[in-house]
């Protein structure tokens, strides 16, 4: 790590890595299957009642700068603008979930 470590964070219990355990430590796909099976997933389940469908929208770059511009929580703006200009074109209110 290029910082320094906080003070106030180091735990002699859990000793940042060094470069060595690092350069040595295995993915999760590499344990093997018994030790995979032992070890919580990181995917979720399926949703209970899918809202929101995902899709891939290619941006300019320049809209894509616009929204990144506002800093933190971009997407979520982006989204807002698509909602309010898809309820302006429809010409009419709902509510937004």
């Amino acid at each position: 790590m290029n910082r320094k470590p906080d003070p106030e964070r180091l735990d002699a219990d859990n000793p940042e890595w060094t470069a060595d355990e690092v350069a040595s430590a295995k993915s999760f796909s590499d344990l093997n299957a018994s030790l995979r099976k032992k070890l919580p997933s990181r995917t979720h389940g399926p949703q209970k009642a899918p809202t929101k469908t995902q899709v891939s929208v290619r941006l300019s770059t320049e809209v894509l700068d616009y929204f990144k511009a506002g800093g933190s929580g971009w997407q979520t703006r982006r989204w807002v603008e698509v909602v309010a200009l898809s309820l302006a074109f429809r010409g009419f209110h709902t509510k937004i979930s």
